[in-house]
């Protein structure tokens, strides 16, 4: 899908795939690889006390950012969820307010770009 000529996009969409393939360029190394692939979390102690029911920090062993679960300690179902990101990690939006798939694929192209040529 890095051929952008195979792929039906309007002009605003080839516009903004630009933009967002020039942005993903900027991005460190560890970053790209967690907005390609997924994070690598691992365990950390809580750095603070929930409300209510029990709370489980994760941190990405790349990027740094933290993700938050809030669980019930009785039966176990997951409660809240939230992520602490590192600086610089958030992608703009487009419009409508979402990074979505037309984000992930500039990411692919350019992580294919820098370790494929």
């Amino acid at each position: 899908m890095s051929d952008t000529s195979t792929v039906k996009m309007t002009p605003e969409e080839r516009q903004q795939f630009a933009r967002m393939v020039r942005e993903a360029e900027t991005l460190p190394e560890n970053y790209l690889l967690c907005r390609t692939v997924g994070h690598a979390w691992s365990p950390v102690a809580p750095d603070r006390e929930p409300m209510f029911g029990r709370l489980l920090v994760w941190e990405c062993v790349r990027c740094t950012t933290k993700r938050d679960d809030i669980f019930d300690t009785r039966w176990g179902g997951l409660i809240a969820r939230s992520y602490r990101y590192a600086e610089g990690y958030i992608i703009k939006r487009d419009k409508r307010g979402n990074a979505g798939a037309l984000a992930r694929t500039a990411l692919r192209v350019v992580w294919d770009r820098k370790h494929n040529g």
